[in-house]
């Protein structure tokens, strides 16, 4: 699963939640105090929990919501310049075996892309909103065009532009 905060980081919300009740699982929010998921967003560290039903921070109302046992899982964070934006979780390995520090490994690293992958999904998110927002300006006169359009000057330069382009003769605009 991942899991991303709301807007003032008090609840995470499944982004991705696959297998068997990751469907219903997707409408849960996730408190951010009382989850081991939170716990490892708010303290930027992995945990390998082999008895999550024995763990304090243990946030059942997902199980009781969804059916789904859960009897140990691997949390690491979602990290972007070493600040800590989600939480990726993964939930009972596989024939009744105990996560390993080989597979927190191997999901740190798998962690490390999707961190660098995040930040850049949001830099290009970033750059398409103002490029949405000048285009917009531009299309439908926003106070770019307004500005330079009522400019007595602008209006003199277009004036004496206008003129000269009928004309064969090369002319040098200072100014």
């Amino acid at each position: 699963s991942l899991f991303l905060p709301n807007q003032g980081n008090t609840v995470l919300n499944f982004r991705i939640a696959l297998g068997p009740a990751g469907v219903r699982a997707m409408t849960i929010p996730v408190d951010i105090d009382n989850s081991i998921a939170g716990w490892v967003f708010r303290n930027n560290k992995s945990l390998i929990i082999d008895d999550v039903q024995h763990d304090q921070r243990f946030f059942v109302t997902v199980q009781d919501r969804t059916g789904y046992k859960t009897e140990n899982m691997i949390s690491i964070p979602l990290r972007v310049k070493n600040s800590c934006v989600g939480v990726i979780q993964l939930l009972n390995k596989i024939n009744g075996q105990k996560f390993t520090e080989s597979d927190l490994g191997i999901l740190e690293l798998l962690g490390a892309q999707a961190g660098m992958a995040y930040e850049v999904a949001g830099q290009f998110k970033t750059v398409q909103d103002e490029n949405s927002i000048l285009r917009s300006r531009m299309q439908y006169g926003g106070e770019y065009h307004t500005f330079l359009a009522h400019s007595s000057v602008m209006l003199d330069l277009v004036s004496t532009l206008d003129d000269v382009a009928h004309t064969n003769i090369s002319v040098l605009i200072l100014g």
